[in-house]
């Protein structure tokens, strides 16, 4: 069934002259014998036009005679007349009568076909790259309907379905729905511009899926597709390309150059299963650079000539066993990376540990220092006067006051330093994590090394120990401070008694010599009350008397004793 034999059929037997289908116009020549019934004309081309001018295309059927007589779909308020007409001009001619049906699809939204066989004819003599810039009128970007209007087994791509407008018994078209539109082709055609150069992009925005042949029931258009879909297959896995005529000259870096160009009708007979698993593999997931350089390195070296058409059987496979290994480098050197964060961040440890040890150090430094001169103070005093007491001078006293005064200043620019050092631990953690941005996923980067969390805990560790030995600092300093006072004020005191004591002596030492000078018939007792020494005599009628007076009696000055 054909809608051109349809409305044919009122003019009896035709025979055609010559019919011309393509992208953008139907146009057949037909005869048929003038003595043709014309039975139920007018029913039939309004039946017929009509459909056809609702699906956006434009017919003209003319009828030459004397005078040609044209029907136009877009006129159909004149079909009456223009019928009338044709009968009437028929009534007179004897033979044969020649009739054109026209129609143009320039408006249409779909590509309409109408004899098929035929279209497929005109896209076999196009080149390559006119049948792309005839594709590059429709957009593919969703499933786009060719309409057949003659009976014909249904044939799709990823992107295009052939699909007969005639019903089938079930009263449903045989046309395959094709899912694989939806793919993003946006995406993949990003994914191709960055890692290649396609001379045609802004020509031709094809993806090899769009020419994916679904279903494969006519031969010709079978062959047609499929050396689209080897073309682009060439275009999106080489790092150059460009399609000129009907010839599509390529480049593929890998492990060696490989330069070509290729027929298409090469291209239409040549089974790309090989090259179709690689392009699928290589833009369906994962890390498309890494798989595209990988990609053509394989392909370069399992070749069996110097085209890239004579791909070795199981490529494919080499493929992904060479990315596997690929992949297992790639968790090696994850691995390791990872380790070596994980190294830095204990070792950052360690250095906030010894920073606190550090300032420990200084701490216990100042403290043997104060022991050390206490130490010494107290041996030579000791060995100098064989006593503790006044032990602790004036002198010490202010010696001690410097030393806790350079302690503070000492805890001072000790506090400084573990500030300063700090502060550039924690600055490395935002370098480190700096420096393997580019080579790690940054949800992956800050699972490992969360810089806000570790810096936060860091500089708490580092502040509570600081915070504690300034406490014990200042506490010992105190500590030491109150000590030394109370020596210094017991030294002082032991003082003022000693010398009382060495008067005492002093004046002891001088009654010695006075009484050396009394008559030794003289028998004399010396006694002392606080101050006031007297002598008594024990001959019989001497009373006692004060030293002073008895000193006095002698001749002796004791003023001075």
């Amino acid at each position: 069934m054909s809608i051109v034999r349809q409305i044919l059929e009122p003019f009896g037997k035709v025979t055609k002259l010559s019919i011309k289908d393509n992208f953008c116009l139907y146009e057949a020549k037909y005869t048929f014998l003038s003595s043709a019934p014309l039975d139920r004309l007018k029913e039939t081309l309004e039946i017929h036009l009509t459909r056809l001018n609702q699906s956006g295309v434009s017919v003209v059927i003319t009828v030459y005679d004397n005078n040609p007589i044209r029907i136009s779909s877009d006129n159909l308020g004149s079909l009456d007349e223009k019928v009338g007409l044709i009968v009437d001009e028929l009534v007179y001619l004897e033979g044969d009568v020649d009739i054109e049906i026209r129609i143009d699809k320039e408006e249409s939204v779909n590509l309409n076909i109408f004899d098929l066989s035929v279209f497929v004819e005109h896209i076999d003599s196009l080149s390559l790259q006119e049948n792309l810039e005839a594709w590059s009128k429709f957009d593919l970007s969703t499933p786009f309907s060719v309409d057949v209007w003659e009976d014909t087994e249904p044939f799709t791509t990823e992107s295009i379905c052939f699909n007969s407008v005639f019903p089938n018994v079930n009263g449903k078209s045989d046309a395959i729905t094709s899912e694989s539109c939806k793919l993003d082709k946006l995406g993949k055609v990003e994914k191709r511009d960055k890692c290649g150069h396609f001379a045609n992009a802004a020509q031709f925005n094809f993806i090899p899926n769009d020419f994916k042949v679904c279903c494969d029931k006519n031969k010709q258009l079978k062959n047609f597709f499929n050396g689209l879909f080897n073309s682009f297959l060439i275009v999106y896995l080489s790092d150059f390309s460009s399609i000129s005529g009907d010839t599509i000259k390529y480049r593929l870096k890998g492990y060696k150059l490989l330069s070509g160009s290729v027929d298409f009708s090469d291209l239409m007979e040549h089974d790309s299963s090989e090259l179709s698993r690689i392009y699928e593999w290589t833009y369906l997931e994962g890390n498309y650079t890494d798989k595209i350089g990988l990609a053509r390195n394989i392909i370069s070296i399992h070749l069996n000539g110097e085209c890239i058409l004579s791909i070795e059987c199981g490529t494919s496979d080499s493929v992904k066993s060479g990315y596997d290994l690929y992949l297992k480098d790639n968790v090696k050197q994850y691995i390791e990376i990872k380790n070596k964060i994980s190294d830095f961040l204990q070792s950052q440890s360690d250095k906030a540990l010894d920073m606190t040890k550090s300032m420990f150090s200084m701490f216990k430094t100042g403290l043997w220092t104060f022991t050390t001169f206490f130490i010494t103070v107290f041996l030579l005093r000791v060995v100098n006067k064989g006593t503790l007491s006044g032990v602790f001078g004036f002198e010490v006293y202010v010696v001690s006051l410097l030393l806790i005064v350079i302690s503070f200043i000492y805890l001072l620019i000790s506090v400084m330093e573990i500030n300063s050092d700090r502060n550039r631990l924690i600055e490395k953690y935002s370098d480190i994590r700096g420096r393997y941005k580019d080579l790690l996923d940054k949800a992956d980067l800050d699972k490992i090394i969360d810089v806000e969390t570790v810096s936060l805990k860091e500089r708490l560790y580092i502040n509570k120990k600081r915070n504690r030995y300034i406490l014990m600092w200042i506490i010992t300093n105190l500590v030491i401070l109150i000590a030394v006072s109370i020596l210094y004020c017991s030294s002082a005191g032991s003082n003022v008694e000693r010398d009382i004591e060495t008067e005492k002596v002093n004046n002891l030492n001088g009654l010695e010599v006075f009484t050396s000078k009394i008559p030794q018939e003289d028998e004399v007792i010396v006694t002392s009350q606080e101050h006031d020494v007297r002598v008594e005599s024990k001959l019989e009628g001497q009373e006692s008397k004060p030293l002073t007076e008895v000193s006095s009696a002698s001749g002796l000055d004791l003023k001075s004793k």
